[in-house]
């Protein structure tokens, strides 16, 4: 079996950015108490991209639950297309709050 170098590249791309994403903040979090701070931010940082991303497919359909949605079944009818739109927008809901929630512990809470 043939693979091709992009077919590699991606896959090395999709293991090797998340272990040394991991390994940088370790060493940062390691030397200096302040980075270490900074990781509580990640959460919030995480609900930011969902956020991003739900709410980005609101504007530009079709929504992110609409095509989950849509690998489950060929054809949708419009009222399942408006409840994928809302079960969408409470995930931007969600995401908003959890977000808010965490930024909120990570400056007022103590560890």
């Amino acid at each position: 079996m043939k693979y091709s170098f992009t077919s590699i590249g991606k896959v090395l791309t999709i293991v090797i950015y998340p272990v040394l994403i991991y390994f940088i903040f370790t060493v940062l979090a390691t030397t200096d108490l302040f980075v270490a701070n900074l990781l509580l931010l990640v959460p919030t940082l995480v609900n930011g991209v969902l956020l991003f991303s739900f709410g980005r497919t609101l504007v530009y359909p079709p929504t992110v639950i609409e095509k989950i949605a849509g690998t489950m079944t060929k054809n949708l009818g419009g009222n399942e297309v408006l409840y994928c739109k809302n079960v969408t927008v409470v995930w931007c809901l969600f995401f908003t709050l959890n977000g808010s929630m965490a930024l909120f512990l990570a400056f007022f809470s103590s560890l």
